[in-house]
This record gives C-alpha cells, structure tokens and sequence, in this order.
C-alpha cells in the first residue's frame, strides 16, 4: 500500500562485494579471464569453472590468495604485534556471538586438535589460524561464556 515507507538495509556485504574490497588482485585475475560482469550477477562466476583445468590460471590465482593473506598478516602484526603464518589455513568466524551460530562447537574443535597433538605429538595436521570477532548482547550470558572460552583457549 506503501511502497516509499520501505527501504530495504543488509546487514552483510555481497560475496562479489566483499572480493572487490578484500582482494582486489583475484577479483582482477577473474575480470581479465571472464570478464566484469559477475561484478553485477554473481551467477557469471561458473564461468571459470572451465579454468579449473588451466595450470596458469590456477597457479595465479592461488598466488592472489596467498599474496591477501600475506598482506592481511601483516595488517595483524603492525595493528596488533600478533604474528599469523600466511601459509596455515586461516579459520575465520567474524559475527554476532550466539550458541547456534557454531562459535562454540568451533572453538571445542581446537580443544580437539589441541588434544590429539598432545596425545600424539606426531599428529599430522596442516597448520591452522582460528580467528575469532564478535560480540554478545549485554544480557546473553551464554554467549559471553563462549567469548570467555575463546579468550581462554587462545594465547
């Protein structure tokens, strides 16, 4: 009845988005190869499935991957004195903290890792960064027990 009362907000930002900010390099290597219409429809990315094959592509896109990683851990290190390993898998969750949105079966997997290494100091496991923001609605006691727990397990 009402169309202009409308206006319609996102709280999160389009995949497409999110890869022309974070890294610019990739969203340039996928422009160059298929061209920038998946800027506007997402959809146009299966278009590089047939790159997959493509020894050049493949060798360049990792390297626009691993380049943001490096550049991401060096953003840590100058903002926070933290040092990541570019090359461990970086294990991210960055979002409001509630008990079903899986911080905390997160957080109780590196106990598990955690565990194994000290059972088996052989155990064979790539390396990983867990990386953990959020936060808790003042009252949600659970949640800020998690946040406790991450703090706890971290270093």
């Amino acid at each position: 009845m009402f169309p202009s009362r409308f206006n319609n907000k996102t709280n999160g930002v389009t995949p497409r988005r999110w890869l022309l900010a974070a890294n610019p390099a990739l969203a340039k290597l996928i422009t160059d190869a298929i061209g920038d219409e998946w800027i506007t429809d997402l959809a146009e990315l299966h278009r590089i499935l047939p790159l997959a094959d493509d020894v050049n592509f493949r060798d360049s896109f990792r390297q626009a991957k691993h380049d943001a990683k490096a550049r991401f851990a060096r953003w840590v290190k100058s903002s926070t004195g933290r040092v990541l390993d570019p090359e461990s898998i970086f294990d991210c969750q960055i979002k409001r903290i509630h008990e079903y949105k899986r911080q905390l079966l997160n957080v109780l997997q590196i106990i598990v890792h955690y565990n194994r290494l000290r059972s088996n100091p052989n155990f064979d496991a790539p390396p990983r960064t867990f990386l953990f923001a959020g936060k808790a609605a003042p009252a949600y006691t659970l949640a800020k027990l998690i946040i406790k727990l991450i703090y706890n397990v971290g270093p």
